[in-house]
């Protein structure tokens, strides 16, 4: 400390450890906190949706409301398989996919054009 003005020298404010972000950090329970960086469009748990998921997404409906009448499974159970063959590492539950293709087309969220181009090809991105 420097004696004259009372404040303490650069040498004593500045961590011993190069950078503590680096250094294993433990909780009051002693153990490792796990922070993966792997997914950052879920940070706080909730779907990151971008307009070309949201393309993708009603390309997968309409392919589902074409092939109701040709498969033993339901629209929903079909819009899912699609959505989560097409993105497994950001699979969502059958309720968040049918609720978000209600949002698009409730609050139209996609352009007419965008709509058209989804609508244009009829084949699925992935075979169930």
């Amino acid at each position: 400390m420097n004696r004259a003005n009372g404040v303490a020298s650069r040498e004593e404010t500045v961590r011993s450890e190069p950078d503590s972000r680096t250094r294993d950090s433990r909780n009051s329970l002693g153990e490792a906190d796990a922070r993966p960086a792997v997914n950052l469009r879920k940070r706080d748990g909730r779907m990151r949706w971008s307009d070309d998921d949201n393309i993708a997404l009603m390309h997968m409906h309409y392919i589902a409301m074409d092939s109701i009448n040709r498969s033993v499974k339901s629209y929903r159970e079909q819009l899912t398989e699609y959505w989560n063959g097409a993105h497994p590492d950001r699979e969502a539950k059958t309720g968040t996919i049918a609720n978000r293709v209600r949002w698009i087309a409730q609050y139209g969220k996609l352009s007419k054009a965008e709509l058209d181009i989804a609508k244009r090809t009829k084949r699925p991105l992935v075979e169930i």
